[in-house]
């Protein structure tokens, strides 16, 4: 039986309550089987309960690693051992793992095959340590994580006190043996302090220690085992970091580049000032920026599609400070030509920002569309424009929060 099927078979074994605000306000949850959170409404959900005062279980988020259909982590054993001491969740990295991370305090995310047990109360949104997360970085490390995540529910669940036990037969002859030397009344306590000093089975005692000492050698391999991972993971960042530092550096060696060739390419006096009109002389300057940027062999394959300059665009150039012009002209050039730039993001202007959002579109039938001009802050400058088929208008250039088209 593959797992799917086991989370199908631990799903009928009790009804499955919707988790949503009348649970929440209510504090109350019954035990829950190992449920799958994928559709935007459940994520909302599942981080509204995680993050709810009033939950007083124990919730365990296990990650579907990506391109996986199923947990490296054994959801139905967790299920069958843990009984109803904790709430068990299945969500698959990616969109829906991302979600979840927006919703949560930094560093409680979950995803990549992971699992993460989620304490009650809110201390462990101050102190990601209190919900450790228990890395599976393939199917071979899933028991591991799996014991893990057993160790963390019953660390958090309360130890029941053994009853005392009546002495053995073995005790009580050994307690009854009189002392030398001792009084009678000392002799009963004598009896009373033997029956407490001799173990009543020492092969059990014996068994006892030698399983304190393979979990103190199993606790060991795991500590060492984190700290090799943590220490790759590290040296890891290490290198992404001095890699994004020489990208940057690089980069900006480029702009340079490109800045003190456009000043060698054109004489001083073209490209501006040329036309008393500003929507003609915008035009010039991008059929001028298509004539140096599109090479002569491929200018019949790329020419410029037909535009017009809406009345809003001109004056938010004006407006919008701090944003190269020369940068808008190519921008223009490379919507025109349907030229890709890395990093430019083009996509349609949606109506909100849902997942499944509608593109804005005009009365006429255009789509307004949305392409970046800079990145990296709010302020980032974004270009708007109309297109119905080939035709272009060019709407707006505004900053990256500003949605109106």
């Amino acid at each position: 039986m593959n797992q799917a099927q086991q989370l199908a078979d631990c799903a009928q074994e009790v009804q499955r309550p919707r988790i949503g605000p009348d649970a929440l306000a209510a504090g109350e949850r019954v035990r829950v089987q190992p449920q799958l959170v994928s559709s935007p409404q459940a994520v909302e959900l599942l981080a509204e309960w995680l993050l709810a005062p009033a939950r007083s279980k124990p919730v365990i988020v296990i990650s579907i690693a990506s391109g996986h259909d199923e947990a490296w982590i054994d959801a139905p054993r967790l299920a069958a051992e843990i009984g109803d001491q904790a709430e068990i969740y299945l969500i698959p990295t990616g969109k829906a793992s991302w979600a979840l991370a927006d919703r949560l305090p930094a560093r409680t995310e979950v995803y990549g095959g992971a699992g993460r047990l989620y304490p009650v109360g809110t201390d462990w949104m101050s102190d990601p340590c209190r919900a450790p997360l228990r890395f599976a970085w393939a199917a071979t490390g899933g028991p591991r994580a799996t014991d893990a995540l057993l160790d963390d529910v019953l660390t958090l669940a309360p130890v029941d006190r053994p009853e005392k036990t009546q002495p053995s037969s073995q005790a009580q002859v050994a307690a009854s043996v009189a002392r030398p030397g001792l009084a009678d009344s000392d002799q009963a306590a004598a009896s009373t302090d033997a029956v407490h000093q001799i173990p009543t089975d020492p092969a059990a005692e014996l068994s006892k220690l030698q399983l304190l000492r393979r979990e103190k050698d199993r606790l060991g391999t795991r500590l060492e085992e984190t700290e090799t991972a943590l220490t790759a993971v590290e040296a890891d960042r290490d290198r992404q970091r001095e890699r994004c530092v020489k990208v940057d550096q690089r980069r900006r060696e480029l702009e340079k580049e490109l800045k003190a060739a456009r000043a060698r390419s054109v004489p001083d006096g073209l490209d501006e000032d040329a036309f008393c009109d500003p929507g003609e002389q915008f035009c010039h300057e991008v059929y001028l920026a298509w004539a140096r940027r599109i090479p002569k062999s491929e200018k019949a394959a790329r020419p410029l599609a037909p535009y017009v300059i809406g009345p809003d665009f001109l004056p938010s150039l004006k407006v919008i400070e701090g944003m190269d012009r020369a940068k808008v002209v190519d921008v223009v050039v490379e919507v025109l030509t349907g030229f890709r730039s890395p990093g430019r993001d083009l996509h349609p202007l949606r109506m909100d920002s849902g997942g499944n959002s509608r593109a804005v579109v005009r009365a006429d039938g255009a789509v307004c569309w949305r392409v970046a001009l800079q990145k990296g802050s709010p302020a980032a400058r974004r270009l708007h424009f109309w297109r119905s088929g080939q035709a272009v208008e060019l709407s707006r250039v505004v900053v990256h929060d500003d949605m109106t088209p």
